[in-house]
């Protein structure tokens, strides 16, 4: 006779907890904590909820992916039989190919004038091209290195001072000149007055 899935009984409650939450991918230690469960029965249930995803070294499942199962649970007539089934036909994502990128030396200290015409610069925006992946990934890898190497050349090429910044630096400037040139002005009264005074007195 088959075990009684312990967690059974809370479904309803899972299922609202995942609706509620803003959490899209769900790792392993996710799923033991929602189904308090160990780390071998963390990873059947991911497998019979499908769809896993590498996130960097962690698999997850998608939030919707998780609701879909749930929600399958809690309809199914037998939810022993339909977990087991979901188990017995989860098809593993096909390993990805991995893409590998070799820099030579004379490049590591590459800077933003020896970037190659395919790794264009500009005001606020970057421009990477190439005819396949992997020159992609390459000139990337380049660009990076520039930019450890030469940012601020970089900056000054991507973000240079804007007309409207330079504009209010412009009126900034000419108010403090005038402020000064009042302020010069309002002394010279007050001297002068003082003066006028000090005239009369002596009279």
């Amino acid at each position: 006779m088959a075990r009684k899935i312990k967690w059974r009984h809370d479904l309803h409650s899972m299922t609202e907890r995942v609706r509620r939450s803003k959490t899209e991918c769900w790792t392993r230690s996710d799923i033991e904590d929602l189904f308090n469960v160990k780390r071998a029965s963390a990873q059947t249930i991911m497998r019979a909820i499908g769809s896993i995803d590498v996130l960097g070294t962690l698999h997850t499942v998608s939030r919707t992916s998780l609701l879909s199962y749930l929600e399958g649970m809690i309809l199914a007539d037998n939810l022993e039989l339909s977990h087991r089934e979901r188990v017995h036909n989860f098809n593993p994502a096909p390993r990805r190919k991995a893409i590998t990128v070799s820099v030579p030396p004379e490049m590591r200290s590459v800077m933003v004038r020896d970037l190659p015409p395919e790794v264009h610069l500009g005001p606020g925006r970057v421009e990477v091209s190439g005819d396949t992946v992997v020159q992609i990934v390459e000139r990337l890898v380049l660009l990076g290195l520039a930019l450890q190497n030469d940012l601020g050349t970089a900056a000054d090429i991507m973000m240079p001072p804007s007309p409207s910044s330079s504009g209010f630096n412009d009126e900034l400037k000419a108010l403090f000149q005038d402020l000064r040139a009042r302020e010069i002005e309002r002394a010279a009264t007050a001297v002068q007055a003082k003066s006028s005074v000090c005239t009369a007195l002596g009279s």
